[in-house]
């Protein structure tokens, strides 16, 4: 019984490091599509290579880059209902919680990954302007 438990979480512990998705290897117009469409679990590994991106770019190029992942996302996340958008928000927060746990707090900085220190289940709902 031991050995099969042993064995069951060996099996999801790597599929967790092989499932990690790798975004260096997209062009800046695949990254930017990838945008609104990237699993609430991918996120983290996203948010990193975007700031590494972010970091090698001039500053007016980092801005009109940063400015073209924003709006591909509030282009996605506005064909949502405002339920999906809550439980997507918290399964992102979850994420990156989850993410930031096993870094440093120096790695965390340099990744440029936001903290919520709150309960991930209890996101407040964003107001309408």
């Amino acid at each position: 019984m031991k050995k099969i438990c042993y064995v069951m979480v060996l099996s999801i512990v790597s599929s967790v490091f092989v499932g990690a998705a790798d975004f260096s290897k997209k062009s800046d117009k695949e990254f930017i599509a990838l945008a609104g469409s990237i699993s609430p679990s991918d996120e983290p590994d996203y948010m990193i290579e975007l700031r590494k991106r972010l970091d090698t770019k001039l500053y007016p190029e980092a801005k009109n880059f940063k400015k073209a992942i924003q709006d591909a996302k509030k282009e996605a996340h506005s064909k949502l209902s405002e339920e999906q958008r809550q439980k997507r928000a918290i399964q992102v927060c979850k994420a990156m919680r989850s993410k930031t746990d096993t870094m440093s707090g120096k790695e965390i900085r340099e990744s440029g990954l936001r903290i919520h220190y709150g309960d991930c289940d209890t996101i407040p709902k964003k107001p309408k302007h």
